[in-house]
């Protein structure tokens, strides 16, 4: 038996927003044998803390992004 339903708008869309755990999970998912789980660990921390950065040279040395 199929089961079908409609879903007016995707999971991540504004209006059905991803929960910070989905996020971090589809991060990590997207991560995984790429870059170390520590990395990842790195990665989450600084991302969550946007909002409270001033100056984002630190950003993009830890990254290594060339700007």
């Amino acid at each position: 038996m199929r089961h079908t339903a409609q879903v007016d708008y995707t999971k991540g869309s504004p209006q059905n927003p991803m929960s910070d755990q989905e996020i971090v999970a589809k991060f990590r998912a997207s991560a995984e044998g790429v870059v170390s789980k520590k990395r990842q660990d790195e990665i989450i921390a600084v991302s969550w803390a946007f909002d409270e950065i001033d100056d984002f040279g630190g950003i993009y040395a830890f990254t290594g992004a060339r700007v």
